[in-house]
Parts: C-alpha cells; structure tokens; sequence
C-alpha cells in the first residue's frame, strides 16, 4: 500500500488496510491518477506513513531477518 485516506475510522486506529479509499503497490491509482505498477516500476512515491526507513550501517545481508522482526512486532 502506497497512501490511505488517513481521515476515515478505519485509519484513525491503524487499520490503514481495511481504508476503502487507500491505494494498493500494484494496479491500483496514485492520487494523480497515474497507475501504479509495483516491483515492476522504476520507482515510485510513498506516504512517509508507510515507508522503514533503512539504516545506511546495515548491510542489505540482514533484510530478511529485519523485516521478519518489523513483521513479528506489528503482528
């Protein structure tokens, strides 16, 4: 998912996903109507809301079990 509204009930509690308004990585439309294409774009734009920043001192070898940990912690 690339942005949700952020104002309805479901946003409000963290439940971005279930937003009937937010607009998913792939097939879905940017707020300016453009297409999104996900792993196949060359790149694409985010709301900060939900992007993990990367430590730039962490090597790209420790991705899986990071990710796994940030997965563990919101489950």
């Amino acid at each position: 998912m690339v942005a949700s509204c952020r104002k309805c009930e479901n946003c409000s509690v963290d439940l971005e996903n279930y937003c009937l308004r937010h607009i998913p990585t792939y097939n879905g439309f940017s707020l300016d109507g453009t297409l999104t294409f996900g792993g196949y774009s060359n790149m694409t734009v985010s709301d900060e809301h939900f992007v993990v920043r990367w430590p730039e001192n962490l090597s790209m070898d420790f991705a899986p079990c990071y990710v796994l940990q940030l997965l563990l912690i919101v489950l």
